[in-house]
């Protein structure tokens, strides 16, 4: 093999599109670059074009090189390896005698592709806030570093930007003192220039305190506040924001403001509120005081920031009354006759409005005049007044059962008594005795009379004296004076026996004396016929007994034997009233 000395150049073409504007990356065209120790580096996508010339000298003719067998994939041809590239020939040939070199062995170029972009970062001091949308905030200057590294060819530069500027390289630390919001830009380059996605942070340097006013907030009537009645502090803060505001009443502990501060926090007296804010990067206002004067007496905002009033804490009193019928017990009862009436008062600002509601806790609706309940039962009333500065008294229950159930009675009778239809028959003895109930408020008692006469209260069991046809009525009262329907029993008084009779089938034939017993006689074939009548309840029995012998109920009397009788006669009605009656005769032949 002939021996030349040969001299491969590389010829890099490319082409980086323009990124126009200033705020965009400056225009970094890819590049070779070789480095101090004679490395060679290529930026990956650029195409390689190779020539060939015997003399090292730069300005020596060269001859682009032309593949035959992959003329497809050559002129341009690409580094398909990130990072160690080669170029070989098959067999080194020996320099000094221009001979094949043993062992065999390649002669090969060294080239680096790089297509990756080298890494940067600031070096921020540590934030004094950073908000939800990571934008940092500073109460001084601020002194930017930037550090970059790459992988490869090696980093070549940092460029920043700072509010959209045109970009600047970076050489020393950037130092910013003025109060404003920034945006920083910034990106490395390596020496192929590959270029970094720019990166953004956004801080603020803020030195400026906020400010804080205050306003009266709550209900008022005159110059009588309620409880609702409030300081509200607001605070404005042009950059950073707030981060906090602080107070304290009347020299006690300082407090972070929450929300307005309620005069409940007052003194009845003399009062100073100290407050100030404080920024998210440590800005302190100034502290500010506002004073006021609680008495009602005083008059009103004297012009140095102080304002007097009178607080109305108290919550009007109210209470549930009953118009009519009531009764109390485990429950209040009424009765479809009452009515419910609502009473608040209030003796600073006044009664505003009561509001109510029934079997539930909504307070729906403002009451006006005293009301009926609709719905009988255990009802739920809820009721509730506030005065004309808000005070609200709180929802008191009570429970009212509406009772329109009326009581019931009845009529018993211990002691002789018969009951014939309508009417019952009873004996001068006989007790009347009433008993009632009542499922709602309960029995209060029952009232009776006896025919037109005045009505009483039922105390115990009644007896009715005169005899005769009587009307007896009687109703149950409860205790909200619901009254039963008067009841009516139809009562007869009967003390009077039946009435006896007897009579003989036939006449008598005369009369004798035994003994001085007169017997009146009457012929073999005689029978002996008895009765009994009662004009009232009825007889319930007629017996006799003959000569003192057992009682018998046969009538008519049997055939009698001829001989001298007595016959005992009796006859009982139906409430025991009881006759006697005997009669003397004979019987002969």
């Amino acid at each position: 093999m002939k021996a030349n000395y040969v001299l491969i150049s590389l010829i890099l073409i490319f082409l980086l599109p323009n990124l126009g504007a200033t705020q965009e990356p400056l225009d970094h065209k890819h590049r070779i670059y070789v480095s101090s120790e004679g490395k060679v580096y290529i930026q990956k996508s650029l195409p390689v074009y190779l020539r060939i010339s015997t003399s090292p000298d730069e300005d020596a003719p060269s001859y682009l090189l032309k593949s035959e067998e992959t003329s497809e994939y050559s002129n341009p041809m690409y580094f398909d390896t990130e990072g160690w590239n080669t170029i070989r020939s098959p067999w080194a040939v020996d320099t000094a005698n221009q001979k094949p070199a043993y062992p065999q062995q390649d002669v090969i170029f060294e080239v680096y592709a790089d297509s990756r972009s080298p890494e940067s970062e600031v070096l921020l001091p540590g934030a004094d806030h950073r908000d939800p949308q990571g934008v940092i905030y500073y109460d001084q200057k601020v002194e930017l570093k930037f550090e970059g590294r790459d992988g490869l060819s090696g980093l070549e530069d940092i460029y920043y930007s700072i509010n959209k500027a045109s970009y600047k390289e970076y050489g020393e630390p950037v130092v910013l003192e003025d109060q404003q919001k920034y945006h920083l830009q910034y990106y490395a380059i390596d020496h192929v220039r590959n270029v970094e996605e720019p990166h953004a942070v956004d801080f603020v340097i803020d030195k400026t305190a906020p400010a804080t006013t205050y306003s009266l907030e709550g209900t008022s009537q005159d110059n009588i506040l309620g409880q609702d009645a409030s300081v509200k502090l607001s605070s404005k803060d042009k950059l950073s924001g707030i981060k906090e505001i602080r107070y304290s009443v009347n020299g006690k502990e300082e407090k972070i403001y929450q929300g307005p501060i309620s005069v409940s926090q007052f003194e009845e007296q003399k009062n100073e509120l100290v407050y100030y804010a404080v920024d998210r990067v440590g800005n302190v206002e100034e502290k500010q005081s506002l004073t006021s004067s609680l008495k009602k007496e005083q008059q009103g905002d004297n012009g140095d920031g102080s304002f007097s009033f009178y607080i109305d804490r108290k919550a009007p009193e109210v209470s549930l009354k009953v118009d009519g019928d009531r009764y109390k017990d485990k429950h209040t009862y009424v009765s479809e006759r009452s009515r419910i009436k609502l009473v608040a008062k209030d003796d600073k600002s006044g009664v505003k409005e009561i509001t109510y509601s029934i079997n539930n806790s909504s307070l729906s609706n403002t009451y006006s005049e005293p009301f009926a309940l609709e719905k009988d039962g255990l009802q739920y009333l809820n009721f509730a007044a506030e005065d004309q500065v808000n005070n609200h008294s709180g929802r008191k229950t009570q429970t009212v059962f509406k009772d329109g159930i009326l009581p019931e009675s009845s009529l018993t009778y211990q002691g002789r008594h018969y009951r014939n239809r309508d009417t019952v028959f009873v004996r001068k003895s006989t007790q009347l005795s009433l008993e009632g109930s009542d499922q709602g408020c309960g029995l209060k008692h029952i009232l009776y009379k006896t025919d037109d006469k005045e009505q009483k209260v039922y105390e115990g069991p009644v007896r009715i004296k005169e005899p005769g046809f009587h009307k007896f009525a009687f109703q149950a009262v409860d205790q909200v004076k619901n009254h039963q329907d008067e009841q009516l029993a139809k009562v007869f008084v009967d003390e009077k026996a039946p009435e006896i009779y007897f009579h003989f089938s036939v006449k008598s034939i005369g009369t004798k004396t035994v003994r001085q017993d007169q017997y009146t006689i009457y012929p073999s074939n005689s029978r002996l016929y008895i009765a009994a009548t009662d004009m009232a309840c009825g007889t319930d029995e007629l017996k006799y007994r003959i000569n003192g012998g057992a009682w018998q109920r046969e009538i008519p009397l049997p055939d009698l034997d001829p001989g001298n009788y007595q016959v005992e006669i009796r006859a009982n009605d139906y409430l025991g009233n009881e006759a006697s009656r005997s009669v003397q005769f004979a019987i002969e032949h």
